[in-house]
């Protein structure tokens, strides 16, 4: 979508026709889902699991959920997910990365614009932030699935997250020096997302689904986005007025102390996972 947005304004010069020509093609993708979507998954892969079988069981939910899920009241299962330190841990994870992420999303290419970059060159050049995100999702998640010991997949979560704190710091440093390589800076704007987002998408993904199970997926996952959705807020606001005050170095300066708490969240994850599989 992003190398859509950059084509569509470098053929047309336009930014009106940005909110044109996607909506067109979101309208047809609308059409085919509508036509081919499967009703179930089971009418897709015959012989999945998903809400059938008693993984639910094995997820990290509390006495309480377990007893009381049947009764499907919302404020319950709110308070029984709470009383999950792991979830609690969750929380703050969801808000931490999703501040990153929309940092990230809403400010690179007005970064290279400033960095001296005409605004198509700059918006399809932010694109190998999402493009090299794409990858760490799915390295993570194949990773995770057959390689994390025990479920505890937010092990490889807080690795990568630390390369993520490394990259930051190292595009902050870049921005205090002298006539640094633009384009190397753009490398390393898309390794910020390959370190980035295969954690955030196991926030509301696996990590939902291994804590609440699936009685409990869709709260859990509400209240996931919700709170992650507020850091979002706050990162688009925050970020510009940083800029504008301090300039673009001090943003990565603090953009990489929020990653390193990310990390440590991630890392506190990973050892409640270890402690809950001991038992």
């Amino acid at each position: 979508s992003t190398l859509l947005a950059g084509f569509i304004v470098a053929m047309s010069g336009r930014w009106q026709d940005v909110f044109i020509y996607p909506p067109i093609i979101l309208t047809f993708i609308f059409v085919l889902s509508y036509l081919f979507s499967k009703d179930s998954p089971r009418d897709l892969i015959p012989d999945t699991n998903f809400g059938h079988s008693t993984q639910g069981k094995k997820a990290l939910v509390s006495k309480a959920m377990e007893k009381n899920s049947h009764k499907g009241k919302p404020l319950d299962i709110v308070i029984d997910l709470l009383k999950i330190p792991l979830y609690r841990q969750l929380l703050l994870f969801s808000f931490l990365t999703t501040f990153l992420r929309s940092v990230f999303f809403f400010w690179t290419p007005k970064l290279l614009v400033d960095l001296g970059m005409g605004t198509s060159n700059a918006i399809l050049k932010s694109a190998l932030f999402p493009l090299l995100g794409c990858l760490g999702t799915i390295f993570l998640g194949w990773y995770t699935d057959n390689y994390a010991k025990n479920g505890d997949r937010a092990r490889m979560m807080w690795i990568m997250l630390s390369g993520l704190v490394l990259s930051l710091v190292s595009v902050a440093y870049l921005m205090s020096t002298q006539n640094f390589d633009r384009e190397f800076l753009v490398i390393i704007i898309g390794m910020c997302g390959f370190f980035l987002l295969g954690p955030y998408s196991m926030s509301s993904g696996c990590l939902t689904l291994d804590i609440a199970g699936p009685q409990a997926a869709g709260s859990a996952t509400g209240m996931i986005d919700g709170l992650g959705y507020l850091g979002g807020a706050l990162a688009v606001w925050s970020a510009g007025v940083l800029s504008d005050h301090m300039g673009w170095q001090q943003v990565f300066s603090f953009l990489a102390v929020c990653a390193g708490i990310a990390t440590l969240s991630a890392y506190m994850m990973s050892r409640l996972f270890q402690k809950q599989c001991s038992k």
